[in-house]
């Protein structure tokens, strides 16, 4: 309304100087009529009135375009900020503001030409402008505060031995003073980490946040994906791993996460040793209880070649990878390493990019088989989660913790 304002009383103004040069006009061609004998005077007042008749006009002709121009200038203003405060009730308005690339590179060609792109968030929250410190800076406050909680705590129990054994006086009395300290220091420091919690979630941070991770997982599984299922699996190049390392199940799947990490750095498709149908854990073999890590791609009669380096086996199309204990010409590709292509994003919004990383293998490695889908649904339905108030303890003892 201001600016329609504004744009009124210029009107008014230009009417007013239009009147005044009017007027103007009018005084000198009678000033002309009246002056007596007309001649070679009365025609130089002529032309002068003549040449100020013509300048008047270019300025009228001036001020009406300046008009033109600020009125379309005003238009265009009230009409950008109708839209601006439209975009700030449609979330999909903001699609640029979110600080996360259209594009992000791609590994390599042959397992990356059939992948999709990450495509910004669908919701954008006022956190835009936050910059990949914001979240690391949060991250270091909260691992502060924890380290801090620990060392406090740890001090007192010190103490608190230290004074039990100085001798039986005024024992229980000291160890009530260090409880109530240390139960005090449980308190701010809960407080603390839930206000630095608070701080990652704030303006819906954590949401976009998740988003953008989601969107990075999808990416990754995608490539995984691309690479175990190549166009042509008799040319394709394979790295081939033995299931059955001489360890628990645990230490076999990181065996086996390991390979992966592998073959995604060499571009080479994983496959089992005899596909996984000898493991120690199931008489079916993997696809018992997971998923086979390849749709199209199997082991096949063609001889592997022993794992050298990446240089001494870049001519073999198939290469059998040993134990990560007994490796030579280790690749750069261990842990900790991720993708460089992700980097940028993953320091931003994950704090610790290598476990991300190597949970996108181990995610796509126990794809639950629809044997064990059926077994965990059976099970699920006999133990009745979340009926009243029943509480349900899960112990995992891991195979060696039973060994004396």
């Amino acid at each position: 309304m201001a600016a329609f304002s504004a744009l009124g009383k210029l009107t008014i103004l230009a009417l007013a100087v239009w009147v005044l040069l009017l007027v103007y006009i009018s005084g000198v061609l009678v000033k002309m009529q009246a002056t007596p004998g007309g001649g070679s005077e009365g025609s130089g007042v002529a032309a002068e009135a003549l040449q100020r008749i013509d300048q008047a006009t270019k300025d009228i002709e001036r001020l009406r375009k300046q008009n033109e121009d600020l009125k379309r200038l005003l238009v265009e203003s009230s009409r950008n900020v109708a839209d601006n405060l439209a975009a700030d009730k449609d979330p999909s308005k903001h699609d640029s503001l979110l600080g996360h690339p259209k594009n992000i590179p791609r590994l390599g060609e042959k397992p990356t030409d059939i992948l999709g792109k990450i495509q910004p968030a669908g919701a954008v929250y006022q956190v835009a402008h936050l910059s990949p410190q914001h979240d690391q800076l949060r991250r270091k406050v909260e691992n502060g505060v924890l380290e801090l909680f620990f060392h406090y705590s740890s001090q007192l129990r010190r103490l608190t031995k230290t004074a039990r054994d100085a001798g039986p006086q005024n024992i229980p009395e000291t160890e009530k003073a260090f409880k109530n300290a240390i139960d005090s220091t449980s308190a701010h420091f809960y407080a603390l980490m839930a206000d630095a919690q608070k701080l990652g979630e704030v303006d819906g941070a954590g949401t976009l946040r998740d988003r953008r991770l989601q969107n990075l997982t999808n990416l990754m599984q995608k490539r995984i994906k691309a690479l175990q299922n190549p166009p042509d699996c008799a040319n394709a190049r394979k790295l081939l791993c033995n299931l059955n390392k001489g360890c628990g199940f645990g230490c076999q799947l990181h065996h086996v996460a390991y390979c992966f990490v592998i073959a995604y750095g060499t571009e080479r498709t994983l496959i089992l040793q005899n596909d996984g149908r000898e493991w120690r854990y199931s008489s079916q073999g993997w696809t018992a209880a997971f998923l086979p890590v390849s749709d199209s791609c199997f082991d096949g009669p063609a001889s592997a070649n022993p794992w050298i380096s990446i240089e001494g086996n870049k001519n073999h199309q198939v290469v059998s990878l040993p134990i990560v204990d007994g490796l030579s010409g280790r690749p750069p590709y261990l842990p900790q390493s991720f993708p460089k292509d992700l980097a940028d994003d993953l320091v931003h919004l994950h704090g610790d990019p290598p476990a991300w990383f190597i949970g996108q293998f181990v995610s796509y490695l126990m794809r639950s088989s629809p044997k064990l889908e059926k077994w965990l649904g059976e099970a699920e339905s006999r133990i009745r989660f979340g009926e009243g108030k029943r509480s349900v303890l899960i112990v995992v003892i891991a195979k060696a913790a039973t060994r004396k």
